[in-house]
């Protein structure tokens, strides 16, 4: 008898084994053990004789391993911490302008600012650093004022207390950053301002260390820093605080003999166009040549603590020179 083949049993094929995905870490080590291989395959058989360029591979697979390891096993830096606040800690700051000078009178820049705020006793200071108290331009429909605030950017949403922010090098804004960073973009729409100064120091690497230079335009005049400034209100005291910034781009070629940055120097036409956000970033550049000079000044003031009375520190020195005690 012929069973017809819809009554059988329907042979069913075994289910395919499902494999589950291999863990990262597994992952890891198996991109890490390739990257080994490879390497050994390019190792000659005696150790020492190594060329140059099988050194390199080996460095490259001794990294590849680290960076390639969990984030919660790799070793972490710990967070670099200028000090900006502790005057006692904070001797130059090579990496942006971190220092200037201002010995002008109240004349100077009232005329040349257009100034209609009343006359301020302007004292001279040759060592101002971040967190000092400095003299800031502002305008609101092109009336100008001279108001002093913190040099170091404290942003309206700040929340949590000021003393946090002191690790953080808000004295300076990058041009290539001023526009999207968190702590300058909203008062690069809304609250520019310009920091007058006489001059500003810089350091240079030299086989001697740090050389000092000090930089003022060769007219004679007063800087004017381009800048960023902001209220903020400390919500357990409910004080308010005034702070800015100094805007900072590349160099010109004068300045690039010492140090890669250099702050924005605004000139008089530029300062409505500036104050009253009438233009962007194209405004933010480089110094022309010739509208600053400089000349190496004593290393006393690498230190924060040199006296803010002594006109001495913007005195050209001979460098190699020891300096006066």
């Amino acid at each position: 008898m012929t069973v017809s083949a819809r009554f059988l049993p329907k042979q069913t094929e075994p289910p395919a084994s499902r494999s589950r995905p291999p863990s990262p870490t597994t992952l890891t080590h198996k991109i890490a053990s390739s990257i080994t291989a490879a390497v050994n395959r390019l190792r000659p058989a005696k150790a020492g004789n190594s060329p140059p360029e099988l050194s390199a591979a080996g460095d490259f697979e001794r990294r590849a391993h680290l960076s390639l390891r969990p984030r919660s096993q790799r070793q972490r830096k710990p967070p670099v911490s200028l000090k900006i606040g502790d005057r006692g800690a904070c001797t130059y700051i090579a990496a942006m302008c971190g220092r200037f000078t201002h010995r002008y009178t109240w004349a100077d820049i009232h005329r040349l600012y257009r100034l209609m705020s009343p006359a301020s006793n302007v004292q001279p200071s040759y060592n101002v650093c971040p967190t000092d108290p400095v003299n800031v331009v502002t305008s609101s429909d092109d009336t100008r004022i001279l108001q002093p605030m913190r040099w170091g950017l404290v942003p309206r949403w700040w929340s949590k207390p000021l003393k946090e922010l002191m690790r953080l090098s808000t004295f300076n804004a990058r041009v290539e950053t001023v526009t999207t960073k968190p702590f300058f973009r909203e008062a690069f729409k809304q609250t520019r301002c310009i920091i007058p100064a006489s001059g500003y120091y810089e350091w240079q690497d030299t086989p001697g260390g740090k050389q000092p230079h000090y930089f003022t335009r060769t007219d004679g005049q007063v800087i004017s820093f381009a800048g960023l400034w902001d209220e903020w209100k400390d919500r357990a005291t409910g004080e308010t605080l005034k702070s800015c910034t100094m805007i900072i781009t590349e160099p010109n070629a004068m300045v690039a003999e010492v140090h890669d940055r250099m702050p924005v120097v605004l000139e008089p036409d530029q300062f409505t166009p500036w104050l009253e956000n009438q233009t962007g970033l194209e405004i933010l550049t480089p110094a022309g040549e010739g509208v600053l000079q400089r000349w190496p000044v004593s290393k006393r003031v690498n230190s924060s603590k040199a006296p803010k009375d002594d006109e001495t520190l913007t005195q050209p020195v001979a460098i190699g020179a020891p300096s006066p005690a």
